[in-house]
Formats: C-alpha cells, structure tokens, sequence
C-alpha cells in the first residue's frame, strides 16, 4: 500500500504516528516532479483568474465603448456595455470595481449583465496613495451625474440607474447612495 499527500508538511506513515517521528517509508515524489509542480504554480500565479475569465465571456451581440470621461482627471473614466440592437431604454448598472484591480478586468460582469437586458457602465476612479477618502467616493459621484444625464445617448434609462460594486467599490457605491451630502454634489 502506498501512502502519498501533497502538502507543505511531511506526512507521517501510519505506523509511525504513535512514535512521534517522521517516517520515510512513504513514497514522496521525485524532484523533478516537485520541480515542475512549483513551476506550474509560479507560471499559474502571474496568470490573472480574470483574465481567463473574459477571455473565455461570451461578448458577441455587445458593444463596448472604452475610455469614456466623466471628469478631467485621468483615471475618471469609464467603459460602456450595450447590448447591439436594443429596441428599448435599458435599464443602467453602475459598476465599481474593487480598489486593486482594473475596470477592463470585469468585462466578463459587465457582459453578463447586458445580456440580461441592461446598459452597463464600469467606473474608473483615483485610488489611494495618489488620492486619499473621500477623493474616490466623489469619483464616483461624478460617474453617476455623468450617466444620469448621458445614459439616454447610450440606450440606457437615466432614471434607472443601479450602483453595483465590488470590494471597495460596493463601499464607493453605499455610501454615494446613503450619504445625501455626496450624492447632492
């Protein structure tokens, strides 16, 4: 019988566990094998989840149009999904993505939610260190003027506009829709 668990640890065979020493009875891999499985995970690592992820998103039948500005700063920016041939308004989704990742990473969100029926914009925003709070939460807000009064060029509803968010951009979201002071700038 062999007795063989990847891990970090060594394992101990079970007829040494009640000595309390390692054995070296069980078979570990070889190390070219632990060579090539640490490779893998290194090359593994510097691959983004995401990326295989909107490379692998449906995205025929939608538009996207990039590197839309909403305010003068560089990062105020943002990326619009429609679906190609919409005979109505669409209800709008405002995404904000989380602080350390990019807006283009989620184009594989923003084409699912077009392909439910929506308009979907995906915000840029300053982050820190170059900017510190509440810098990025009236980004944010300019975002959404920006839609509310542009979303109808677009195909979208400008009186239907959702804030969806991940990470920190749920914060951004939350507290643009609960802070009357930030939503009224």
């Amino acid at each position: 019988m062999k007795f063989f668990s990847f891990s970090l640890f060594f394992d101990r065979h079970p007829k040494c566990h009640k000595a309390r020493r390692y054995c070296y009875e069980t078979p570990y891999p070889s190390q070219p094998l632990i060579t090539l499985i640490a490779a893998a995970l290194v090359i593994l690592q510097a691959c983004s989840p995401l990326s295989a992820v909107n490379a692998v998103a449906p995205s025929s039948g939608i538009t996207a149009i990039p590197d839309i500005s909403y305010g003068t700063g560089d990062r105020q920016m943002l990326y619009l999904y429609r679906p190609d041939g919409a005979q109505a308004a669409l209800p709008t989704i405002l995404f904000f993505y989380g602080g350390s990742w990019k807006r283009e990473k989620y184009a594989f969100a923003a084409r699912a939610l077009v392909r439910e029926g929506y308009l979907v914009a995906v915000a840029d925003y300053r982050s820190y260190p170059d900017v510190k709070f509440p810098a990025f939460v009236h980004d944010g807000a300019k975002a959404v003027a920006w839609l509310t009064q542009n979303a109808e060029k677009y195909g979208g509803q400008s009186d239907q506009i959702h804030m969806v968010g991940h990470s920190a951009g749920t914060h951004i979201a939350a507290i643009i829709a609960l802070d009357k002071k930030i939503s009224d700038a």
